[in-house]
């Protein structure tokens, strides 16, 4: 026969390397899936806090907007009230306290201060009658 080896020897020969190289493949793989199972797993841990802060975020947007539309309803209720409490001051000021004051204007100037008043009552007499003008003055009584 021919020195020559036969392809099946060569294989057989090559087999033990082959047979290593194989298994330094199969390894090398193993170790890859061993790190894509540990990032999907972080991926997926990661995935989870990022979908609670969305959902903590979203529930912090929802409060603010009702708590938003909640403070405009009570500032459009305090204007309401703050026009029909002016409104009553006025009428009151108006119907009440003109007629009052000028009453008071009135009575000064048909009751003049008499002759034996003192220097301490006429100051008062004339700190009314002061008070009077400058209460006129303030409500705009005509």
């Amino acid at each position: 026969m021919d020195d020559q080896p036969t392809l099946l020897e060569e294989v057989v020969e090559q087999l033990p390397a082959l047979t290593g190289a194989m298994r330094t493949m199969i390894e090398t793989v193993e170790i890859l899936t061993n790190r894509v199972d540990e990032h999907q797993e972080r991926i997926r841990h990661n995935l989870q806090l990022y979908r609670r802060a969305l959902a903590v975020v979203t529930i912090g947007l929802i409060l603010d907007l009702s708590l938003t539309i909640f403070g405009a309803f009570l500032y459009l209720g305090e204007r309401d009230n703050s026009d029909r409490l002016q409104s009553v001051q006025d009428r009151t000021s108006l119907s009440v306290l003109c007629p009052l004051y000028e009453v008071f204007v009135e009575s000064l100037k048909a009751n003049p201060s008499p002759a034996n008043t003192t220097p301490d009552q006429v100051k008062l007499r004339l700190d009314a009658a002061a008070a009077i003008t400058q209460g006129i003055n303030n409500l705009r009584c005509s």
